[in-house]
């Protein structure tokens, strides 16, 4: 029925996100990753290329920022990450899929 496959995709959606968070949480602590932000509560997944820009939906795209920052930073393109080698990123993405 439309309403077990809507649940379905609904469980599948957060079970996801749940990895992303996982991941992003082993490659980048517990805080935010804006410069020199140290708050570790009402962190959200931001796309460092948004969505309304085409960016992907792949851990690579992803950084944790508060939801402050977040905010502030809106649709713009802006990469707060620390420098990670791209293979590490990739190993995370394939782990966490």
């Amino acid at each position: 029925s439309y309403y077990f496959m809507a649940k379905r995709r609904k469980n599948r959606k957060s079970i996801w996100y749940k990895n992303k968070h996982k991941a992003l949480i082993s490659l980048y602590g517990k805080k935010c990753t804006f410069y020199g932000c140290v708050r570790s509560a009402n962190l959200t997944l931001d796309h460092v290329v948004p969505k309304s820009k085409q960016g992907a939906g792949t851990l690579s795209n992803f950084q944790r920022l508060c939801s402050e920052h977040n905010q502030e930073k809106g649709d713009r393109v802006i990469d707060y990450r620390p420098f990670l080698p791209d293979q590490i990123v990739l190993d995370y993405e394939n782990f966490y899929r």
